[in-house]
């Protein structure tokens, strides 16, 4: 499974939750259900740190800046493929 198998439209995204009462996932949400207990973990999460920056809460920063939409979202996440 990949995060694009999660947030397949905005009502599976959010933001600032992992997951939040309504089964919703923000992006660092979808990557740990998506990749948690696998080798690829590591591997995507540094993807992730790498695009935004290696600074704490970077990817959440990101995900949940008010000017942000799933579009966005999505589009990164079929651009780095996962």
């Amino acid at each position: 499974m990949k995060v694009q198998d999660i947030l397949t439209d905005e009502s599976k995204w959010c933001k600032g939750a992992f997951p939040d009462i309504h089964g919703q996932r923000c992006l660092a949400g979808a990557v740990l259900d998506a990749y948690s207990g696998t080798p690829d973990i590591s591997y995507i999460m540094n993807k992730l740190r790498y695009r935004f920056g290696f600074e704490r809460n970077a990817i959440s920063g990101w995900n949940d800046a008010p000017e942000r939409t799933f579009s966005e979202v999505r589009a990164l996440i079929e651009e780095l493929d996962i």
